[in-house]
């Protein structure tokens, strides 16, 4: 018996138009674990580019659909930081319509030419700060990626948290 039973599903949840990634996960995870009728964990992803005043932010999925990397590297030719914040939100929904818990995790780094490597999405420009050599996350194996990642730190946090409330949670899922 696991203390929260997770089940993977790939499912277009609506997105709420919204710059605070907090807001935007708040929202999917409260549709969600009503959808699943039981607990449920969304997330949403955002890179935000000092440059342009923290866009594309949480529309960075529809940036890198119709850009992709080199377009995302191209658009900050202009401008000479090319500094970013990688931000994931987590939002643990514990029933339906309970108040979701956030978690957010962020990683600071820089925007560079496409690194061909492993991963996704925008891993082949994103340098984070704390990488050894100027390392891009596709560069790095998923070990050096989950300790450094804006996702991993996110996860890191659910995860202490759901140690601290681990009665509270068997409780709630045995009805009481």
């Amino acid at each position: 018996h696991s203390l929260v039973d997770l089940q993977v599903l790939t499912v277009d949840l609506p997105e709420i138009q919204e710059v605070d990634t907090m807001a935007i996960a708040k929202d999917k995870a409260l549709l969600a674990a009503q959808l699943a009728n039981g607990p449920c964990l969304v997330e949403d992803t955002a890179l935000q580019f000092t440059a342009l005043g923290g866009m594309p932010g949480p529309y960075i999925t529809w940036f890198q659909d119709t850009l992709q990397s080199t377009g995302l590297y191209n658009i900050l030719a202009a401008y000479s930081d090319k500094s970013a914040t990688a931000v994931c939100t987590l939002a643990f929904c514990p029933a339906p319509h309970a108040d979701p818990v956030l978690f957010t995790g962020t990683c600071r780094g820089t925007i560079v030419a496409p690194v061909e490597g492993r991963g996704f999405g925008w891993d082949s420009i994103f340098v984070p700060d704390d990488s050894d050599g100027d390392v891009t996350f596709s560069q790095m194996t998923l070990e050096q990626k989950c300790q450094l990642s804006h996702r991993g730190k996110a996860v890191r946090q659910w995860a202490d948290w759901l140690g601290q409330n681990q009665a509270a949670l068997w409780e709630r899922q045995e009805g009481k």
